[in-house]
């Protein structure tokens, strides 16, 4: 039961801040996070969102729990919690949400839904439900059974129509939902972890080192992560691009397929969900140069299925026959469909595009600068220079170097090693191998690439038990198998049968006698940057389609005790991996540094007299002297700058404390001395950055930053673009230390302008400013508002409408910005409110502020000062492009429907006064409708009085709002041909809303009509359900009519209010009252709502008369 103090409301459009605070307040888990970073612009977007459904989706109910107790800053009794419960059916929901916010991981947010979309079709099907969108309460009231009453209210809606319900359920949550009879219809192994669909398996630690190397991020387990008793695994969790995987290796030491289908089983005992792998290693390539198949050391190779073969061979599985020939046996799975589509599309790119492996090697080395290093005897993952990779001929076998020959050669370590010339620092800190004393004579002379970047083949890979060290018989098993193989390894076919596996494979050696360890790490790192283009091509809702592992967890399961001693072999190599600080320490060298720490550590670590001289120096005592001037420390990284300025400090702390005791105190002083520092020519256009920024609707790109300062407004006001700021970048230099520039467009890397921090915009709009900076910089909301608007006016004025740009036009702009202003993009991608203005695409690309302004300029206008903007609004009136911007189309709103959205009603007299013939001219909209909706009563009275229409959805409008000033004239304009079509439809909604006054007044109005008698049993069911009691025996009250009781008993049984029913037994007593109420036990009975049937049976309803039961299910309750 609910605490007498909390009560249940609908919640309305004014609650939308409110709503958004308890969401942000409620959920704080980190991959709530990630998907909603707490920032200004996810708050925006869920305000727009909830008003955007608040409004617009009648069939999502918005219901809250309030405290009448505690008050919030308006005065308006504090919110607790909300939910939001669905009752759409499939043909009515379309997209869930608007489209994302700048600052949100945008295509992340398009897998994780779709992912809860397929689940939810695949549970309810197109069966009509009630879906629990969302339910969050505040931390203050949690555990007072908020949650519990509004997932009752809903499960209540849902049994009285005889639906099923449904809602997304965390871990957490879980236990309030099965009080609330909901049971869990997840598949087994989904939850929390159900995203982690993709994996890796390697076998060596360089492998395992590539690989990691790859990863965008880095995971802990996942929390409801539970790790099958039989899997001694450790496991690596991160995200590669959309992709969220686990990366599993093979023991230290072992390799091999039994080791790796050990790995595999162990894997998919604790994760059976996940659905695709990729094998990620290194191999041993075969050239073969007839067939221009040119294998180099560093390329990739792919395993591609062919007619006879799933892209890998097993050569060591079949019979020995007595002949002494090898036949055979046997065939391998193919890797799943997603991963060849995923691959036919990488192709087809990379044909087009290129190769990205460069790119992403250079990537991994900028995240991880200790693998470009040698480490004592382990190469680096860099190439190692292409006077390494050699080739011998079958028939060449390697000899091996020792001392002795080493002396009897006359070899010194310099004649053993070739010409450092043109190698990079990585190549030159490793000996070349050892093939010193091989015949060069069979040596295999190549033709020299344009480029050191890997290629990829893709053919057959041979996979087999052992290490190939010998070259004749590597041709011979390639002849063997297939002409197509190309490539050696050791662990595919341990894995092809085990689950869908794709194969990528480094080429290290040449499956020869002079195979070395010179290559692994660099072809472990290109396979593993292939593997993360090849995922970057693959859409994760296709992964999420694929079939899981279900059946092959059954059979490994029948198998697992074969393989106990394997994989505590495994959990000890992995143990030892786990131990690796190679993580810890990149993240520590990415870090910033702690100045202070440094200073310290320094101080430690100098020996005495360091830094002395430079103490002692002339230029030292000159500074000391006159501050003023600078003294320019300069020197190679490295050579002891930081511990000079350790000195430096250390030996003058009197000045050091006189300099902190001279910065500001507080912010509002910090604030002031950056304004002071602002040049007086820079001053106007700094003041009209800040009010921007601090009043802006939406937050502002630098490019439409740039072009709102170079908006001329004293001479000759107008836009003119050679006022433009060369470059860019340099416009934070107008209020240097109050705003900053971010990259917040995950999309594009737009860079976008904001104030540093949220108390800027409160110190400008304070009365903390002194008199000398107030005198210049204070503004307040009037002021700002009438600038913005003078601004967005005069740069739209001067928009010119050309046809589109030439070549050389494009050419000029940026290829990301041609692309994206030619709406490439779809059109709500900036989602508003409101429905923003059809731009051309060109215009947009040409005046990238002019997007904004067309947006916008009304709503900062209604806060402006009106004399000093109505000038400039009558003369933009006069604009070409002020009749482009609101043209008649399906796309764009017209220019008077926009004022009343904005209350801009001297605006709409001035367009009234050039032409009165505008005020109806669209059937589309209703001016009237907007002006109410969103409460500019001044606006509504003016075109009122001017003859806006009045139809229905006026009346509607503002019977909902429950506003008697407003609903009284519009009563007026009632007639007895359109009263029952009007007033039926606003007396529901006066009913639904709880306004009895208004009811009072259609009734009035509508009396003649006698509209009563066949809808008024709906209202006053509506009235109850809102708990308006006051509507409900207002509706009582009037005079009676046969068919209204009719009505409100049949509606009070069908939906279990036995309340009402309780009401009507008193109220409905006339002579006809036993025929209803005998009608309505057994509708009552049919629905099965025990108390209503109980409530009636007591005062004697149905006693001696026969009750006739319909066949359903609810009446065998009975």
């Amino acid at each position: 039961m609910a605490p007498s103090s909390l009560k249940l409301e609908p919640a309305t459009v004014e609650d939308v801040p409110a709503l958004t605070e308890v969401w942000f307040a409620a959920f704080t888990d980190p991959e709530l996070r990630r998907l909603w970073p707490d920032t200004p612009g996810v708050r925006k977007w869920w305000d727009d969102a909830n008003h955007h459904d608040l409004l617009n989706k009648p069939f999502q109910r918005y219901i809250k729990v309030i405290d009448p107790e505690n008050l919030d800053a308006n005065g308006r009794p504090r919110i607790a919690a909300y939910a939001k419960w669905d009752l759409s059916m499939p043909e009515d929901r379309g997209r869930r949400y608007p489209p994302w916010a700048d600052d949100m991981p945008g295509e992340v947010c398009d897998v994780f839904f779709q992912r809860e979309e397929n689940e939810r079709h695949r549970v309810m099907g197109d069966e009509k439900h009630y879906y629990l969108d969302t339910v969050a309460t505040h931390p203050d009231y949690q555990r007072r059974g908020c949650g519990s009453m509004l997932v009752q209210w809903g499960c209540k809606l849902a049994d009285e129509n005889s639906v099923g319900a449904y809602v997304d359920a965390s871990k957490d949550g879980a236990p309030l939902y099965e009080k609330c009879g909901f049971v869990d219809e997840s598949e087994p192994g989904s939850g929390d972890i159900a995203s982690m669909a993709r994996r890796f398996i390697t076998a060596l630690a360089n492998e395992l080192t590539a690989v990691e190397a790859m990863l965008d991020e880095e995971h802990g387990s996942p929390l409801n992560f539970i790790q099958h008793e039989r899997d001694d695994n450790c496991y690596t969790w991160g995200r590669m691009g959309v992709h969220n995987v686990v990366i599993a290796s093979l023991p230290e030491g072992r390799y091999g397929l039994v080791s790796a289908a050990t790995t595999a089983y162990s894997l998919l005992s604790s994760l059976p969900h996940l659905r695709i792998g990729l094998m990620v290693g290194i191999g041993a390539g075969i050239p073969k140069l007839q067939t221009n198949i040119d294998i180099r050391l560093g390329d990739v190779v792919v395993s591609q299925p062919t007619d006879q073969s799933s892209g890998v061979f097993q050569y060591d599985l079949g019979k020995k026959r007595q002949d002494g020939t090898f036949q055979h046996v046997g065939s391998l799975a193919p890797p799943p469909t997603v991963l060849l589509t995923g691959l036919k599309k990488l192709k087809a790119k990379r044909r087009r595009k290129g190769s990205e492996l460069p790119y992403i090697l250079e990537e991994m080395l900028r995240r991880s600068p200790k693998l470009a290093e040698p480490d004592d005897d382990d190469p680096a993952f860099v190439y190692q220079g292409s006077h390494n990779d050699r080739l011998f001929e079958s028939s060449g076998p390697h000899v091996e170097m020792t001392a002795e020959k080493n002396t009897a050669a006359g070899l010194s370590k310099s004649t053993q090693t070739p010409s450092v010339e043109n190698r990079n620092a990585e190549e030159a800190g490793l000996e070349t191998g050892n093939c010193v004393l091989c015949d060069r004579a069979g040596e295999v002379t190549r033709k020299e690439r344009r480029s050191t970047d890997p290629v990829v083949h893709y053919d057959i890979i041979a996979s087999g038990n052992s290490v190939m060290e010998n070259s004749l018989c590597r041709d011979e098993i390639s002849r063997q198998i297939d002409d197509k193989c190309i490539c050696f390894e050791m662990e595919a076919a341990g894995l092809m049968n085990t689950f869908p596996c794709q194969v990528i494979r480094g080429i290290c050696d040449y499956a020869d006698s002079h195979k070395n360890n010179r290559w692994q790490n660099y072809a472990a790192a290109t396979a593993a940057a292939f593997s993360r283009e090849l995922l970057h091509v693959i859409d994760a809702v296709d992964v999420s389609k694929s079939p899981n592992m279900k059946q092959i967890v059954d059979r490994m399961l029948e198998n697992i005790s074969q393989l106990t001693s394997d994989t505590k072999e495994a959990n000890q190599g992995l143990q030892q991996l786990n131990d690796n600080k190679l993580s810890e320490n990149i993240k520590n060298w990415l870090s910033p540094c702690d100045l202070w720490e440094t200073h310290n550590s320094t101080l430690e670590r100098r020996q005495d007299g360091t830094g002395n001289w430079f103490l002692d120096s002339d230029s030292y005592a000159s500074w000391k002297e006159n501050s003023k001037f600078s003294v320019w420390v300069h020197g190679k990284p490295g050579c002891g700058k930081t511990t000079l300025c350790s000195t430096i400090i250390d030996d003058d702390p009197a000045t050091l404390r006189r300099e902190l005791n001279a910065l500001p105190d507080d912010l509002a002083n910090t604030y002031a001395a950056i304004l002071k520092r602002i040049p007086k020519r820079s001053e106007e256009q700094s003041i009209r950055l800040l009010q921007f920024l601090a009043f802006s609707e939406r937050p502002l790109r630098v490019k439409e930053a740039v072009d709102l300062l170079a908006v001329e407004l004293k001479e000759k006001p107008g836009f003119n673009p050679n006022n433009r700021m060369p470059i860019p970048e340099e416009i934070t230099g107008y209020c240097s230390g109050l705003v900053v520039i971010g990259y917040t467009d995950e999309h594009r890397g737009d860079m976008e302008i904001q104030l540093a921090h949220a108390t800027v915009k409160e110190y400008l709009i304070s009365d903390r400013l002194s008199q000398d900076v107030s005198a210049h910089f204070a503004t307040s909301v009037a002021k700002a508002a009438t600038s913005i608007t003078e601004v967005c006016l005069a740069n739209l004025s001067e928009v010119k409408l050309v046809s589109p740009p030439n070549i050389e036009d494009l050419n000029f702009y940026k290829d990301k910005d041609a692309v994206y202003y030619l709406n490439v993009r779809p059109p709500w991608y900036h989602y508003k409110p409101f429905r923003g203005v059809a731009l051309d695409g060109f215009i947009k690309m040409r005046y990238p502020f002019a997007q904004y302004a067309a947006d916008y300029w009304m709503r900062h206008a209604f806060h402006a000062n009106t004399s000093q903007v109505e000038t400039q609004v009558k003369k933009f009136i006069d604009c070409e492009i002020f009749h482009r911007l609101y043209e008649h189309s399906a796309e764009n709103s017209s220019a008077l429907y926009r004022m009343a959205q904005e209350g801009l009603t001297w605006a709409i007299e001035l367009l009234l006064e050039k032409d009165a013939a505008l005020l109806n001219a669209r059937e589309d909209e209703s001016l009237l409708a907007a002006a109410i909706q969103h409460r500019h009563d001044n606006t509504f009275h003016v075109l009122l009085a001017r003859g806006a229409k009045v139809d229905r959805t006026v009346i509607v409008c503002a019977s909902s709002r429950g506003d008697e000033e407003l609903v009284r004239p519009l009563i007026g304009k009632v007639t007895a041909a359109n009263a029952w079509k009007w007033c039926s439809k606003a007396a529901k909604a006066a009913c639904a809303e709880g306004h009895v006054e208004i009811l009072h007044m259609i009734l009035e109005k509508c009396e003649e009509a006698n509209i009563m008698c066949c809808i008024e049993g709906e209202w006053i069911c509506d009235a109850f359900k809102g708990g308006h009691n006051a509507v409900v025996m207002a509706l009582l009250d009037s005079p009676p009519h046969a068919t209204f009781y009719a009505q409100s008993w049949r509606s009070a049984c069908e939906n279990g209010l036995c309340g009402l029913v309780e009401i009507l037994l008193a109220k409905d007593t006339d002579a006809d009252a036993a025929g209803r109420r005998t009608e309505a036990l057994s509708i009552a009975t049919d629905k099965g709502h025990v108390e209503i049937v109980k409530l009636l049976l007591k005062n004697g309803v149905g006693i001696g008369k026969a009750v006739f039961l319909r066949p359903s299910g609810t009446a065998k309750k009975f």
